[in-house]
């Protein structure tokens, strides 16, 4: 499950998305995504010894700045599937707030 939360500055509004999430970390999503990032400067982001997140010690640092020429990538490719969304629209004349849910149900909500 996740929650992202989306800011319109120019509206003042606020989207919260509720989402059933899943994490690909191989298959045809992620090859036909690396496909694209590889032509790309952005391909160094993705390209490292070690995964992101591991604990590198100062012997490993020389060794990671030669990962544009690795051919592992780190790439991971996220699904979500929104279960509902709770917009809130902010305003000196009164918020208002609604949640809507993927089958159209719309319901008032006190701000």
């Amino acid at each position: 499950m996740a929650q992202l939360t989306f800011w319109n500055k120019r509206l003042n509004w606020q989207l919260r998305v509720s989402a059933l999430t899943t994490v690909e970390l191989e298959g045809e999503q992620v090859n036909a995504a690396w496909e694209r990032i590889k032509q790309s400067p952005s391909r160094a982001d993705y390209l490292s010894a070690l995964p992101p997140g591991h604990i590198q010690s100062t012997c490993e640092g020389s060794a990671l700045k030669s990962s544009e020429s690795l051919s592992e990538h780190h790439l991971a490719v996220l699904n979500f599937k929104v279960t509902s969304m709770d917009w809130l629209a902010l305003s000196a004349n009164g918020h208002r707030r609604a949640m809507l849910t993927p089958d159209g149900l719309l319901t008032r909500l006190v701000p």
